[in-house]
């Protein structure tokens, strides 16, 4: 045992979060992914773009009524410019309240609007001032998320202006543009066709700046979005430094147990502390052997229930029968009267500690540690208890004193359920557990099962292979409005492990505890198979099937 001295609560009851269960996010930090957020300002352009398209269209209705001549190729451009202006007009009336706007419908408007472009062209003139709309047409939709769409309509745009161009050179269009008439009067035919090039030059050009522009946007917006992701990363070791330095500051202090005897043991000095209890260094007296001693504060010693909770499961953990769960050595009162428990001495490091030297871990080393932890887990949830607090600061990796393989053991069984004031938990008995690790049902103050711990098994997994926490608000209640309420970024975006990890882990993850892995021992055994791209049809079926209604990055608001 080490100078972990955090504990959870007993069975949560009274308050729950649901005071906070609706609305908005408040942590702010479901921000849109990069393609999102284009596309939210896609919608914005559209609405500008069709705006545009109204006024124009509806300026070249009322401008054509000055014409002195009238022919019927005017009135069929009025009634093309009027219907024009009809179908922008009442598309911006219904796109002002979308974040964008559905592809058919833009791409039918972008038609719409190119073909009456192209035909005032003709009416007035390849060279006139009109053409100049063409260009803006192209340089949008090349801006757009659609390639195909694009192209399609940059392909329509210009073959129609060289079509126009091309009917004008052969006369069958009419000329009323001077500088075209100038260049047919004189047959200077080549001047028309480099003027008319010209254009083509300008329309391909616009193309390509449009298309360029949106990879420089996408690219600014990926690196924006990584710094993002580089600063969570930060504050996630950051936070979990901090832990680590308050519990190091903690240790090697004089307690007030230290130098003195209880039951066969001599006690040193303080390795950890917490609100409602004390680990101390200790040493039997007869045999040498040395141990962590938790005892309990005397502010508590007046709650039975806080010391009968104490013994009970002190026994129950003594009963644990697994490599990967810390042995219990003795237990008792010492002669105040101060309960006690004397456990096994662990040498190593935790999976916090681990972290801060390197972000993340590789593929095996994830595998061997669900793998042990699960063995933990499985003990304990078939004798009926539910760890509550699993966190990278409750798994050790402790060292063979015989020279032996290092295993992962899980700390802080059964002790764990008595609420510590001071720690990591909330007070009065709403919610317990570390906030970033909590499962929903957990977040939520309702009763928990095994799931509860097979779901913070997958945030820690996820924690070590993306290098950054699932769920990270400003603060305790963002948090757990994000465990209730977000799914958290595709891992796929933070690690190079095959495709079935991602599915395994939104399995894990799962806000309904019923569409979970059922125990840690199936996620085991499905994470080994997934990094061998082997997961079961029928799992990445479901995965799929919950990706498609919950998808990454989304906000659920399917109760657990």
């Amino acid at each position: 045992m080490t100078g972990e001295a955090e504990a959870d609560g007993d069975k949560t009851r009274g308050d729950s979060p649901r005071a906070f269960s609706s609305g908005a996010d408040p942590s702010g930090s479901t921000s849109l992914l990069s393609t999102d957020a284009l596309k939210t300002e896609r919608g914005t352009q559209r609405r500008t773009a069709l705006a545009v398209a109204t006024v124009l269209s509806g300026i070249g209705v009322l401008a054509l009524q000055f014409a002195l001549a009238k022919p019927l190729t005017h009135w069929l451009l009025t009634a093309m410019l009027a219907v024009t202006c009809a179908v922008s007009g009442m598309s911006w009336l219904s796109a002002r309240g979308a974040r964008w706007a559905p592809s058919a419908s833009a791409l039918a408007n972008g038609v719409l609007v190119t073909l009456s472009a192209l035909a005032a062209v003709a009416h007035v003139g390849p060279l006139s001032a009109v053409a100049c709309v063409l260009p803006i047409i192209v340089y949008y939709f090349a801006f757009g998320d659609s390639v195909a769409k694009a192209v399609w309509l940059f392909a329509l745009t210009a073959v129609g202006y060289a079509l126009v161009v091309g009917l004008a050179s052969a006369g069958l269009v009419p000329l009323r543009d001077s500088l075209v008439e100038l260049a047919i009067s004189k047959m200077n035919l080549p001047a028309l066709a480099m003027l008319g090039g010209f254009v083509e030059v300008v329309l391909v050009a616009t193309y390509f700046m449009g298309r360029r522009t949106r990879r420089a946007a996408l690219a600014a917006m990926e690196e924006l979005e990584a710094a993002r992701l580089r600063v969570e990363q930060r504050d996630a070791l950051l936070e979990e430094a901090h832990a680590d330095l308050d519990r190091a500051m903690e240790a090697g202090r004089f307690g007030r147990l230290s130098g003195t005897r209880v039951g066969a043991w001599l006690v040193d000095d303080v390795i950890g502390r917490g609100g409602m209890s004390e680990i101390y260094r200790a040493v039997h007296a007869s045999s040498g052997e040395a141990a962590a001693m938790k005892v309990l504060h005397s502010s508590v010693l007046g709650e039975p229930t806080h010391v009968e909770r104490f013994f009970r499961e002190a026994r129950v953990s003594s009963g644990l029968s697994s490599p990967h769960v810390v042995k219990v050595l003795d237990s008792g009162y010492a002669a105040d009267g101060t309960p006690y428990l004397a456990m096994e001495l662990l040498q190593g490091a935790d999976l916090s500690r681990l972290l801060r030297e390197r972000s993340r871990m590789s593929s095996s080393e994830v595998l061997e540690l669900v793998s042990h932890a699960s063995h933990a887990l499985t003990t304990a949830h078939e004798a009926g208890i539910v760890h509550r607090d699993l966190k990278p600061q409750n798994l050790f990796l402790a060292e063979d004193a015989a020279n032996g393989p290092a295993l992962w053991r899980v700390l802080d069984f059964g002790i764990s359920k008595i609420a510590e004031a001071g720690g990591t938990l909330t007070h009065g008995g709403a919610v317990v557990g570390t906030p970033r690790y909590m499962s929903p049902e957990q977040a939520r103050g309702h009763a928990v099962d095994r799931r509860s711990d097979v779901f913070s098994l997958g945030v820690v997994t996820y924690r070590v292979l993306t290098g950054r926490p699932p769920f990270a608000g400003h603060d305790s209640m963002a948090t757990m409005y994000q465990i209730m309420h977000v799914q958290p970024a595709n891992p796929d975006d933070f690690m190079t492990e095959h495709g079935d990890v991602e599915l395994a882990l939104a399995l894990v993850l799962a806000k309904d505890r019923a569409r979970r892995f059922q125990t840690v021992a199936e996620f085991s055994h499905a994470l080994a198979a997934a990094v061998r791209g082997e997961l079961e049809p029928r799992l990445r079926d479901a995965a799929r099937e919950l990706l498609a209604t919950e998808p990454w990055g989304s906000e659920v608001r399917a109760r657990a």
